[in-house]
C-alpha cells in the first residue's frame, strides 16, 4: 500500500491523494485470531516493521511537499507535515 501510495505521487503525477485503510497493524481487527478470537499477532505479519513503514513513510512525504495526503486510518500515524492531513 505505501508503495502504491509513492507510485501516485512520484511517478503517476498525482496531486492529490487519499489513502484508506494504512492501519499500520495498530487497529484490533488486523491482530485478532479469527479461530481463537483472541488477540494473536500472525507471525508473519510484519506487525513489528510498523515503526519502520511509519518513519520511512514520513521521510518519503517531506520529499513530496506539492502533494497533497489525506490519510483515514485507525493508527497513530501523523507525520505533522502541512501537505499531510489524518483523519482517525
Amino acid at each position: 500500500g505505501i508503495v502504491a501510495v509513492l507510485d501516485a505521487a512520484s511517478n503517476k503525477g498525482c496531486t492529490d491523494i487519499t489513502v484508506l485503510g494504512i492501519d499500520f497493524y495498530e487497529c484490533e481487527y488486523l491482530t485478532v485470531c479469527s479461530s481463537t478470537n483472541t488477540k494473536e499477532a500472525p507471525k508473519r505479519s510484519g506487525i513489528d516493521k510498523a515503526p519502520h513503514m511509519k518513519e520511512f513513510l514520513t521521510n518519503q512525504l517531506k520529499k513530496l511537499p506539492d502533494v497533497k495526503f489525506k490519510f483515514y486510518t485507525y493508527s497513530t500515524f501523523n507525520p505533522e507535515l502541512e501537505n499531510v492531513e489524518i483523519i482517525n
